[in-house]
């Protein structure tokens, strides 16, 4: 009986070790990725500030009120450079045209040739295709 207690503490004892280190892991990886997300956060900003002062745009304050100070903006560059992460971004979705036209035959009859095929540029007046006016 000591001994199954001593089994039961010992496996005790290793699951909250487990898991101690588990969720230190997780705290450590979760300051990693704030850290990326500050200094993304840092590099966009000062993007905006570049392309807001190219563009001849004046600085908004919080209020909504454009600044009257006309200090230069200090801008920090460093060099480009991979970061891990996803480079692509996939969306799902259907193209649909702009424009679509009804086709309509003057005369009854089969189709009995296609001109063109799916995706071809056509004009007003192009033929598109061949009907068969003969009747069976």
């Amino acid at each position: 009986m000591y001994i199954e207690k001593k089994y039961i503490f010992i496996l005790v004892l290793i699951v909250v070790l487990l898991l101690g280190g588990w969720g230190w892991l997780r705290v450590l990886q979760m300051e990693s990725n704030n850290q990326k997300m500050e200094e993304l956060s840092e590099q966009i900003g000062l993007l905006q500030e570049i392309i807001m002062q190219e563009d001849g745009l004046e600085k908004i304050g919080s209020s909504g009120e454009e600044s009257s100070d006309e200090m230069p903006l200090q801008v920090k560059v460093s060099r480009a450079r991979s970061m891990p992460g996803e480079k692509s971004i996939t969306y799902d979705g259907i193209i649909e045209p702009s424009n679509t036209v009804n086709i309509i035959p003057r005369v009854p009859g089969e189709v009995a040739e296609v001109l063109v095929e799916e995706g071809d540029r056509v004009q007003e007046g192009d033929v598109l295709l061949c009907m068969d006016t003969r009747t069976g």
